[in-house]
């Protein structure tokens, strides 16, 4: 007795990103910490007993938060200069994304039979937003323009 058709459905996915990164040389430090959220839906194609395959989108958005150390630097607090900033310079940028993607999903594999999922997507930027500030003001805006990305999702059971 079949108790799902598989052959006919839509499987949609919610995910959580983390990205972070940090480098270093003799004057500064810097680290990039990103976080953001994905909706993926696909409808299915076509299914077989042990696969299926199906196309759709993804829906995004990210924000990217840069903070930028100066090593050796003094702070004298018996005279400290007008608005000063300190060592760190922080900077953040958020972006939207939108762009098609297929799937292919696995049934019935691994250890415990679980399912895996694998989606690859390309995603363009909905926005344009420049690098901002909560902690002092950009004179030149920087933006990354035509800002596209390729994504490869996997998704298994444990």
């Amino acid at each position: 007795m079949k108790l799902y058709n598989y052959d006919d459905y839509v499987d949609i996915d919610l995910g959580y990103e983390m990205f972070a990164i940090g480098t270093s040389n003799d004057e500064t430090t810097n680290r990039i910490l990103s976080n953001g959220v994905k909706l993926r839906a696909q409808y299915i194609l076509f299914s077989r007993e042990k696969f299926a395959f199906g196309a759709g989108f993804n829906i995004g958005y990210a924000k990217k938060n840069l903070s930028l150390y100066w090593k050796n630097y003094e702070v004298d607090f018996d005279n400290l200069p007008e608005g000063i900033n300190g060592n760190e310079l922080s900077m953040y940028l958020e972006k939207g994304f939108l762009g098609p993607s297929i799937c292919f999903k696995g049934k019935g594999w691994g250890r415990n039979f679980q399912q895996t999922k694998i989606t690859l997507a390309y995603e363009f930027a909905l926005n344009n937003k420049a690098w901002e500030s909560d902690t002092f003001k950009l004179k030149n805006q920087i933006k990354e323009p035509n800002t596209q990305q390729l994504v490869l999702n996997v998704i298994f059971g444990l």
